[in-house]
């Protein structure tokens, strides 16, 4: 069998990796002023002077981190002052993880013998950090930490940033440091004390707003024209990408990921142009995936509970069964004794099943049992196939070949 043969007859794509998260486009479209307030923020040091702490908030996919690094790299090209890091803290749910995270980017994973580890305290890592900004070449150093929201309690981080001259006892030697803080929470950070507080208000906020479906459009038509074929993507196709796009918050990099994925699908049913129908099923692809990334930073605890909620449903396919609160929480209750954990109350299982709605994982409505009260019917609204990826889990790994027992 010629595995490979005929892989040129189906041209749908020019250059695939347009559709990639990871791609830069060549110009950045709809964002001119939030491009020029970045820019006001940091064309001080063009005049000798500090720049400013910003934070910029938006949904997800609304061109944060592209903004900011774009801004940051036509910085550099006017001047050789400049030294810039991008840190993602996707990852970071504690100050002290963050700090780690920071180092190991600026300074290299045990570069010079220099690491920060469980051994190290907060202020062993601070001091690490301000003694390499302060043997840099360049005056100027910037920081941009992404979804630096992640971090729960941010407080001694933010103080230690944004008051280096009164952490660090040693000489800085004139370097200015300043902050592009990235987050996709607009109340964050919730408490800081009123020192850190102080600090914290001297920072900048930027605000960027969703793309409507005009913009999602334009977004689309450029990458279109980059990374397809000509001809095989109509104007409808683009316009009811963008419609869904502007739909799910207009998040623009869910919606480039949703053209790219019905390319695929054109690709794999061997046509030569995308339709209404493979975007429609690229879509529930796409939601699978979106949802799939959140399940896999959920805790064992709240997996436990989707994972209850799916077998729920799957194994008790009689005719009239609907899941409920109850039966759920009994399904749970078996899943966390055969792991080893401790049993969560109905209550806070209740509870976190709100969360699982807000999350798009199930639909809940209140259901009447006449004089025995109230319950909530469950409907499962993704896929059984979410199971696998619950059961990666390495707690719940041991389950992957248990059958529970439907209810009689």
């Amino acid at each position: 069998m010629a595995v490979f043969e005929g892989i040129g007859s189906n041209p749908i794509f020019k250059n695939k990796s347009v559709f990639s998260k990871d791609y830069v486009p060549k110009s950045i479209i709809h964002r001119d002023d939030q491009i020029t307030q970045i820019a006001d923020g940091l064309r001080y040091i063009l005049q000798g002077q500090r720049p400013t702490d910003q934070m910029i908030h938006g949904k997800r996919g609304t061109g944060k981190t592209l903004v900011a690094r774009h801004v940051a790299d036509e910085l550099v090209k006017v001047t050789s002052e400049v030294k810039i890091f991008y840190v993602s803290l996707k990852h970071a749910k504690t100050e002290f993880m963050a700090l780690g995270m920071i180092i190991d980017k600026m300074i290299g994973k045990g570069i010079r013998g220099k690491s920060l580890t469980k051994g190290n305290s907060f202020h062993d890592g601070s001091t690490l950090l301000f003694d390499y900004i302060s043997e840099l070449n360049e005056k100027y150093i910037i920081l941009i930490l992404d979804e630096i929201n992640k971090i729960e309690s941010p407080d001694m981080l933010l103080h230690t940033l944004l008051r280096p001259h009164e952490v660090y006892y040693r000489d800085l030697k004139g370097k200015e440091i300043s902050y592009i803080f990235i987050s996709n929470d607009p109340k964050w950070p919730r408490e800081l004390s009123e020192g850190t507080k102080s600090s914290y208000t001297g920072v900048t906020k930027r605000v960027f707003p969703i793309y409507d479906a005009d913009a999602l459009r334009g977004i689309l038509g450029e990458r279109v024209q980059e990374g397809l074929m000509p001809g095989v993507c109509d104007d409808g196709i683009i316009a009811l990408c963008a419609a869904y796009g502007a739909q799910e918050e207009g998040d623009a990099r869910e919606t480039i990921q949703l053209l790219g994925k019905a390319a695929e699908i054109a690709v794999e049913n061997k046509v030569g142009v995308i339709t209404n129908e493979h975007v429609k099923f690229a879509r529930k692809q796409v939601d699978f995936d979106g949802l799939a990334e959140v399940m896999k930073t959920l805790p064992t605890q709240l997996k436990s509970i989707a994972l209850a909620c799916i077998w729920d449903t799957k194994y008790n396919k009689t005719q009239n069964y609907v899941s409920t609160t109850g039966s759920v929480y009994n399904a749970y209750k078996d899943i966390i004794r055969r792991i080893g954990i401790d049993v969560l109350t109905q209550r806070r299982v209740t509870d976190l099943l709100s969360e699982l709605a807000g999350m798009g994982f199930i639909d809940t409505r209140i259901m009447s049992k006449g004089r025995y009260g109230r319950t909530k019917e469950i409907n499962l609204i993704t896929s059984f196939e979410m199971e696998n990826v619950i059961l990666d889990d390495y707690r719940l790994k041991s389950l992957k070949d248990y059958r529970p027992q439907p209810h009689k």
